[in-house]
């Protein structure tokens, strides 16, 4: 054991610790009260804090039930199916029976606690009761072993240290929230007004528009299904059947439907295939410039486009777009995930267990289009200046969760005391 830390049991860190319960959920008059009724789905909707709850229950009701009133400064713990999420209430409340109130005594600063628990979240399988469910219990989280600084000064210092990154990490989280909102704003202007010559958004008070398909649009716009201005195709079955050999050293990456997800390639899960059987089936083959859509299953519509050649080949459940000569390949990447012709595949997909696009439908798909090129490139470059500024963001966000993952190991096993220490003076200077 690191000097000045002891193991001690969760238990013997809490004045009280006690799961909820439920009131009759029949009984309608018992959930028209003031007091706030946490549930899982409350927990895992807020971050370190809990302010509020979705239902609140009537005094009534606590005393007729197992529920009982958590004061506010408490840690509330999920243990039924949702296992290890935490968060500290800043509210008086209630609890149903899927969540352990532990009130913390004085040997814990209550926001080291929290963090303890946060980290601790990898250790619960090890101790999880298989029922018919995941579940753990009282009984079980009173008996963990829990590593804590004997001094009080010490975990505070230390939950200083990672309250600071978490504060940043939000901040970077709602920056990114407000960007996406701009992004979104941004297209719906952009793909129904556009942008004239001089670089300005039309107006109906400023330019002429025009009635169409898909509503008012700019009057050098046009409207035109995907098939009239693009080709559409995907693997065909007897193809994938007679042609296709995965390989594990294949030259060629078959893309699947799992590997386009949230506009971006996810390529840790890929097949391969040799670029000898990528070369034998031309039609399907990938180049750069080819914009991919998924057509069947839980992301069907996602996009995305391709920046290389002869890395790519259609696998099952992707068909790719290719832009004809009125349509630049940037502007149908973008204008292919607006709701405006998002919505018309959603209205075309089987309403099935598994829903899917067929190739005709996709083709019928309409979109808006400025005639000339050079607005739609004006188009996509206000679109990539706001997209670069997300993802620079987002890769910013990516770091932050990983320096404080390192903290977290450093800082909450003491197993790095020098480092610790260190951390903990420059918190206090």
């Amino acid at each position: 054991m690191t000097e000045g830390w002891e193991e001690v049991k969760l238990v013997s860190l809490c004045i009280k610790i006690q799961s909820g319960g439920t009131p009759k959920s029949d009984n309608i008059e018992y959930y028209q009260g003031e007091i706030p009724f946490v549930a899982i789905h409350d927990i895992t909707s807020s971050n370190k804090y809990l302010w509020n709850t979705k239902k609140h229950i009537t005094d009534k009701a606590v005393k007729l039930s197992s529920t009982w009133k958590v004061p506010k400064n408490s840690i509330l713990y999920t243990i039924y199916a949702t296992l290890g999420e935490v968060v500290i209430n800043k509210i008086d409340v209630t609890t149903n029976q899927a969540i352990l109130n532990i009130i913390p005594n004085k040997i814990i600063d209550l926001e080291f606690f929290y963090y303890v628990l946060k980290y601790f979240k990898r250790e619960i399988y090890k101790h999880i009761s298989q029922t018919t469910q995941k579940n753990l219990n009282a009984t079980i989280v009173k008996d963990f072993d829990i590593n804590i600084p004997k001094s009080l000064q010490e975990q505070q210092k230390i939950a200083d240290i990672l309250t600071k990154i978490d504060e940043t990490i939000e901040a970077t989280e709602n920056i990114i929230a407000k960007d996406e909102r701009i992004k979104k704003g941004l297209m719906q202007d952009l793909f129904s007004k556009g942008i004239d010559e001089k670089g300005n958004l039309r107006s109906e008070e400023t330019h002429e528009f025009k009635d169409s398909e898909l509503g008012r649009i700019p009057k050098e716009w046009d409207v035109k299904t995907i098939n009239e201005v693009c080709y559409v195709t995907k693997l065909a079955g007897f193809e994938f059947t007679k042609y296709f050999d995965y390989i594990h050293d294949g030259e060629i990456i078959a893309l699947r439907a799992l590997n386009i997800k949230n506009e971006s390639l996810i390529l840790n899960n890929i097949k391969r295939i040799s670029k000898k059987v990528s070369d034998s089936l031309p039609r399907s083959k990938i180049f750069k410039g080819d914009v991919l859509i998924t057509y069947i299953g839980a992301y069907i519509g996602d996009i995305v486009r391709i920046y290389e050649d002869n890395k790519y080949h259609l696998a099952p459940n992707i068909a790719k777009i290719v832009s004809g000569k009125k349509i630049d390949s940037y502007y149908l990447e973008n204008i292919l995930r607006t709701d405006k012709v998002q919505n018309q595949f959603k209205s075309f997909t089987a309403t099935t267990a598994n829903p899917s696009l067929t190739m005709t439908q996709i083709r019928k798909a309409q979109i808006p289009y400025p005639r000339e090129l050079n607005e739609q490139k004006r188009i996509n470059e206000l679109l990539f200046s706001i997209k670069s500024k997300i993802q620079k963001e987002k890769q910013e966000l990516n770091k932050l969760k990983s320096i404080k993952e390192g903290l977290m190991q450093d800082l909450l096993t003491g197993k790095k005391q020098k480092e610790v220490t260190y951390m903990i003076k420059e918190a206090v200077a």
